[in-house]
């Protein structure tokens, strides 16, 4: 397992990450918040208009959750490299399968123990 080239993927899917969220949030204080489109129209904006707006919202918002999770699960991997446990269970610390990195560079959890939580 070659940690150089996997920390490398890593932080380019970061980079990629913080890119997408750039597109429908705002940081406030190191959080990030699903933004509006057309916060400054909504006085001009008519009922429909302004439910399209509430809609993009919530979707944002549901699309911000996605992509702040697996930042989370990236910066989570990221650590355990540095600290040397990357590729161990966080459960059971036996190795994690690198069949099971290489679909998941960010896997914490062998397929083991990532099955007993699905319950």
């Amino acid at each position: 397992m070659d940690l150089n080239n996997i920390k490398a993927n890593l932080l380019a899917e970061k980079e990629e990450l913080l890119t997408e969220i750039k597109k429908i949030a705002v940081s406030n204080n190191g959080d990030f918040v699903a933004k509006e489109t057309n916060t400054d129209l909504d006085d001009v904006l008519d009922d429909v208009d302004q439910a399209d707006e509430q809609t993009n919202l919530i979707n944002n918002e549901v699309i911000l959750k996605e992509l702040e999770s697996r930042l989370n699960n990236i910066d989570s991997a990221l650590t355990r490299i540095e600290a040397g446990t990357y590729g161990i269970c966080t459960d059971c610390q036996k190795k994690i399968d690198e069949k099971r990195i290489s679909v998941n560079l960010a896997a914490k959890k062998c397929i083991e123990c990532a099955k007993k939580n699905e319950n």
